[in-house]
């Protein structure tokens, strides 16, 4: 929204069909974990960025870029849409916690308004690097063969790729991309949930209602992390952590956070019980905890996403935190413009931007990246414009 305000040259190339696709299936059990503060004793006239930092969803408008607050000014090319303000999410949705419908409606109305320029059904298959002049620039290549060239390149795929665990067995369970979401889908069976995020919360909620039980086990050792001790919105929230209760209570759900999946050598495999009925066998470190000896009619992963780097030709593959030693380490290497460290003119926004403040801070979500999307807007056109970053 930013370029399109100030008549930059730029274009989106989308995966999908249609603006918020990812909104059309995640998250899987349909509630959002930011919070739509849709009041807060203040007039928005007066306080709109104090209200906005309380509204965790809506994007910054166009005009952000140049007022330098939420926006109330014109932009550049003034109001777009044929007039109005830019959209904000409290007028889409009543519910602190929101549903994905009302993202992906509150999205598509942004997408119209702003009138950005997106290219839809253009994966890309292939990133490589192409001299545009004397100019380090990029080629993409789509899936289906077409090519674009640009001279610098914004990545913003958030953390595209579900992690899979090198673990024996790991092929039984289902995958949180595609696990099944019904509650009836659970009627009295035995379920196994690796993971300890808000993802696996989410999933062993869903399947609570139903199951005989749930268990939950970390991929690491001490592996719940719940945010209102560390303060980090990623980290579970007490809108999901439903089965601590039923756990605290002594019901049958249980949390194990001693257990290794990474460290110890677990696995997984199809066995028949006693009774002749087939069930799937965890296990860890060539024994067996008696906690776990009575297998599992069904196992869900839920261990986490990394970046798709896959698509990068070496000579513009970027480097990842971790080959550097740094915290986050599945996310790019940045420099403090948000520019890759190792490849030039490639820069990151949205989630990709959350290299430089994983675990201290809220850039990994939208009322953190929109500010960090708008520093880069700025740094780009004083970089490589000359315009300047105005004090307020």
């Amino acid at each position: 929204a930013f370029m399109e305000d100030g008549g930059v040259d730029y274009r989106i190339v989308e995966r999908g069909s249609r603006v918020g696709t990812f909104w059309e299936t995640y998250p899987r059990h349909d509630q959002l974990i930011s919070l739509n503060k849709r009041y807060t004793s203040r007039p928005r006239e007066e306080f709109d960025e104090f209200n906005l930092r309380h509204d965790w969803n809506s994007l910054l408008p166009a005009a952000a870029a140049a007022a330098g607050v939420g926006g109330r000014s014109t932009g550049a090319r003034g109001a777009r849409g044929g007039g109005g303000a830019s959209p904000r999410f409290t007028d889409f949705s009543s519910r602190m916690f929101p549903a994905r419908e009302e993202y992906l409606a509150y999205l598509r109305a942004y997408h119209r308004f702003h009138r950005l320029k997106v290219q839809f059904e253009w994966e890309v298959a292939r990133v490589s690097r192409r001299r545009i002049g004397d100019h380090e620039g990029f080629a993409l290549q789509s899936s289906a063969g077409r090519f674009l060239t640009c001279k610098y390149l914004i990545v913003a795929t958030a953390l595209g790729r579900p992690y899979v665990p090198d673990m024996e067995g790991i092929e039984l369970a289902d995958g949180y991309e595609s696990v099944d979401v019904r509650e009836e889908a659970y009627k009295d069976q035995r379920v196994l949930v690796l993971g300890l995020g808000n993802a696996a919360f989410e999933a062993a909620g869903r399947a609570q209602a139903t199951a005989g039980y749930v268990h939950m086990i970390g991929r690491s050792h001490g592996g719940l992390k719940q945010s209102y001790f560390t303060h980090y919105v990623g980290d579970l929230r007490a809108v999901n952590n439903g089965l601590l209760d039923t756990f605290f209570l002594k019901s049958l759900d249980t949390i194990d956070v001693d257990t290794d999946l990474e460290g110890r050598n677990c696995s997984l495999a199809r066995r028949v019980s006693p009774g002749g009925k087939p069930e799937i066998d965890f296990g860890c470190g060539g024994g067996h905890n008696p906690s776990y000896r009575e297998g599992y009619d069904r196992v869900i992963r839920c261990l986490g996403w990394v970046f798709e780097d896959r698509l990068f030709e070496d000579a513009v593959k970027p480097t990842l935190n971790r080959d550097l030693g740094l915290l986050g380490g599945k996310y790019p290497a940045l420099t403090e413009s948000y520019e890759s460290v190792n490849v030039k003119n490639l820069y990151f926004a949205g989630t990709l931007s959350h290299a430089h403040d994983y675990k201290r801070s809220a850039g990994g979500f939208v009322h953190g990246f929109r500010y960090t999307a708008r520093a880069l807007y700025r740094l780009l056109r004083l970089s490589h414009q000359g315009v300047r970053w105005e004090s307020q």
